[in-house]
């Protein structure tokens, strides 16, 4: 039988005291979750939860009235009762001692797309065999986590268009952000040597040609200015030209139709913003990129990827950001933060650690106080054995592999829980296969 625990104020404890048991038990319950990531409002969830021998799985749903009816009328065997019960209302069947698969959310931007794995913001939520992630993690909590902190390391891939300018990101910093990118793709035709780029900090020869740090970011702030005008007169043409075309702002447009409406920007206005581009751009630096690089970005270091250089991005759970320029219009504000992040700018961009080899076949790519990111290479026929007592996420970058009974294809992506099983990630190719796995630090 499906008993029922009515509405719980503290779900989690309710299902430890059902772990505690050791029996075969599925109990049914409903609980107010607070969409703190959205609309701030509380949402009546319910949840079914099985328990058995170590298999510890769960279903949810928001549609309790024909839930109840058919969990009064269940006279089968706990488990049969459960898996009746998840087939006939159409409900995802997650079991929470395996792997789980993250879902996708693709973000459009103007210079490309992000690729979610576990965000969870206005902008987009992810989920799991289509269940919101904050649902799961507001249910099991530490039972999942294995720690109080519930929010998710953020991991995405960052997708920028191959076209120079339209693919280049913002030029921003972030004040608690950290991240790490590994370079997995770099467009053919964008870097045709195989070396591409990402703006990154300030240029030291141009700071020493200043008298001291506050001379530079006076005279990096004139020229942003400077070059801002003119994006804007640019942009307001745009504007008019996508109004005419009926197309609403935000609303993509195809590489050729942009470039187009380009086509139709006064040519002396084209000419000032270049000019006034590049003089703003000499004030930055570059760096190289190959694919398998690994860039570290510390708080309050500006950075920008530049197009057709696809990363894997693992980063802290912060969602803010000062953007210092960007050659399009940005579509999420309305203005710059140009002044504002040169009051919490770093100039002299702190070396980035070095890659720490701890094994054969297992380097440490990010070290910093809130997570670590392990790389693995595994050659044909090896595996590598995940135990651990808090989770962690893991993503396969290139080869044949297998996590478990899953085979993985390159850029999935799973979150593998506090109390799952022990888990074995092996290569079943011919060739040597990467993943990366992140994890919290305790």
């Amino acid at each position: 039988m499906i008993k029922s625990l009515g509405k719980l104020s503290n779900p989690t404890k309710a299902v430890s005291t059902l772990l505690d048991t050791g029996e075969e038990a599925c109990v049914v319950f409903e609980f107010d979750h607070v969409q703190h990531y959205s609309t701030g409002l509380p949402i009546t969830i319910t949840v079914i939860c099985y328990y058995n021998e170590g298999d510890l799985r769960a279903a949810f749903t928001t549609e309790l009235d024909p839930l109840s009816k058919a969990i009064g009328e269940q006279t089968d065997g706990i488990e049969h009762a459960y898996t009746k019960l998840l087939v006939a209302h159409q409900l995802s069947d997650i079991n929470l001692q395996k792997p789980l698969k993250l879902d996708i959310q693709q973000i459009p931007k103007p210079w490309g797309q992000e690729i979610w794995y576990t965000g969870i913001e206005t902008r987009g939520i992810c989920t799991i065999q289509a269940v919101p992630l904050p649902w799961i993690l507001d249910v099991f909590a530490s039972i999942v986590t294995g720690s109080r902190e519930l929010t998710p390391i953020l991991l995405k891939i960052l997708d920028p268009s191959p076209y120079e300018i339209l693919g280049d990101l913002y030029f921003e910093l972030h004040v608690k952000k950290r991240e790490v990118y590994v370079v997995t793709h770099l467009d053919e035709n964008a870097w045709p040597d195989s070396a591409g780029e990402i703006r990154f900090g300030f240029d030291p020869d141009m700071i020493n040609t200043y008298a001291d740090e506050q001379q530079f970011k006076k005279a990096y702030l004139t020229s942003v200015n400077d070059y801002r005008q003119v994006r804007d007169k640019i942009d307001a043409r745009l504007d008019e030209i996508r109004s005419n075309a009926q197309l609403t702002e935000g609303e993509r447009v195809p590489v050729e139709t942009f470039r187009s409406w380009h086509s139709e920007i006064d040519p002396t206005l084209a000419a000032q913003e270049k000019q006034l581009r590049e003089a703003m751009n000499l004030f930055t630096a570059k760096r190289s990129l190959r694919v398998g690089d690994v860039i570290q970005v510390n708080p309050c270091t500006p950075h920008s990827l530049q197009h057709g250089v696809r990363v894997i991005e693992f980063q802290t759970p912060h969602y803010e950001r000062y953007i210092l320029s960007f050659a399009q219009k940005v579509l999420t504000q309305n203005h710059w933060d140009t002044k504002e992040a040169l009051d919490q700018v770093q100039i002299g961009v702190e070396e980035t650690a070095e890659i720490q080899q701890l094994s054969e076949t297992e380097s440490l790519i990010a070290d910093f106080e809130e997570f670590k990111v392990i790389r693995i290479l595994l050659q044909p026929g090896m595996d590598k054995t995940i135990d651990a007592d808090i989770y962690c996420l893991v993503i396969s970058v290139e080869g044949s592999l297998a996590l478990g009974e899953q085979q993985l294809v390159p850029e999935e992506g799973y979150y593998i829980p506090a109390c799952a099983r022990p888990v074995a990630i092996s290569n079943t190719g011919t060739r040597p296969a990467t993943i990366l796995i992140a994890q919290p630090v305790q």
